[in-house]
Parts: structure tokens; C-alpha cells; sequence
């Protein structure tokens, strides 16, 4: 990858050096834009269907609590 490591770019940008790894596996707009522009690309390039059309990032759950949470209250509702 032109050089560097993804544990040093990463660091470069303040994160811890294993946290930018987790962008292989969830969505987080911030360490793709930074993994994008050091390879000279758009992170819609990289992950297309993590952005819509006009290269926003498509709004994702960002964990699983809050599907739980929502299942919930959708329960109780229908009770």
C-alpha cells in the first residue's frame, strides 16, 4: 500500500494503530476518507456500497444494542 502500514496511518492521524483495521469490517466514513485520499482515490471507490450516488456515506446501524433496543420498543407497541 504505496509504503506504509495501515497500523501507521492510523497513528498519523491520531487513532490507536489497530483501530483503522476495523474499517474492513464496519462502516466508519472518517477512517475511509483517510485510507482513500492516501491512495489518491474516493472511499466510494473503495466501498461502493457504503455511499450513495452522490458519494455520501449511507447511514448504517452503528452497533448491534440499538437493533435490539428498537426490536423492543416495537414489541411494546404492538402489545
Amino acid at each position: 500500500m504505496r509504503g506504509a502500514k495501515l497500523s501507521q496511518l492510523g497513528i498519523a492521524h491520531g487513532y490507536e494503530a489497530s483501530t483503522i483495521y476495523k474499517v474492513w469490517t464496519r462502516p466508519w466514513p472518517e477512517l475511509e476518507r483517510i485510507i482513500a485520499t492516501f491512495l489518491e482515490l474516493k472511499p466510494q471507490d473503495i466501498w461502493p456500497s457504503r455511499y450513495d450516488r452522490a458519494g455520501r456515506p449511507k447511514r448504517q446501524r452503528s452497533n448491534g444494542k440499538r437493533m435490539v433496543n428498537d426490536r423492543l420498543r416495537q414489541k411494546s407497541k404492538a402489545a
